[in-house]
């Protein structure tokens, strides 16, 4: 049953990934979990977000449950702009505290409704954010999470009608017993004794 198991599990996987290929969003995704890492460049990044947060236990999403930066303390000293209730929010990077992967933030300008200091779990998940990167150094910015229902209610709408994927089989072969077949594919799965 063990190898039963690990085999649905490999053959949805796969299934998955044929169809993230198919569906060419520019990112890594594997059963409708995206991660997507680009690197800053000086000056103004803008940085698209596709995914949501996979905890059940969040009450709303924040942007600290889905964003990482490699190395963490690489953005220091750069902004963060971000549109909340139709106000556009600045913020400078101050500080990282390693222990618990946090940061905190300065709000710049007057024209904000969010208090003066803040870190990344009070700022709500947003569709896309900027980072002006102030240094040369390389600091890749990393979002991870589960494919928001809106990406993938667009990629399934760019998914031609008649477009059919070749099934895939999945053949367990045990040490003793008999052989079984699994295809994936069409409206279901498929099992041969």
């Amino acid at each position: 049953m063990r190898n039963l198991n690990t085999m649905m599990t490999f053959g949805v996987l796969a299934v998955s990934l044929l169809n993230a290929s198919a569906y060419d969003l520019g990112a890594n995704i594997v059963e409708y979990v995206e991660y997507r890492s680009t690197f800053l460049k000086q000056g103004r990044n803008e940085v698209v977000v596709n995914c949501d947060v996979v905890s059940p236990e969040s009450a709303f999403s924040t942007l600290d449950e889905i964003v990482r930066f490699f190395p963490a303390d690489g953005v220091l000293g750069d902004e963060l702009e971000f549109n909340l209730d139709g106000f556009r929010q600045r913020y400078k990077f101050i500080e990282y505290t390693s222990t618990n992967n946090a940061y905190r933030l300065v709000r710049l300008g007057k024209n904000t409704i969010l208090p003066e200091t803040i870190s990344l779990d009070t700022i709500p998940l947003p569709d896309k954010f900027w980072i002006y990167h102030s240094s040369t150094n390389d600091v890749s910015v990393t979002t991870a999470g589960e494919t928001s229902q809106k990406v993938i209610r667009s990629v399934l709408s760019r998914q031609g009608q008649n477009e059919t994927h070749p099934p895939l089989e999945v053949k367990l072969v045990p040490e003793s017993g008999p052989r079984r077949s699994f295809t994936f594919g069409g409206a279901g799965i498929e099992v041969k004794p």
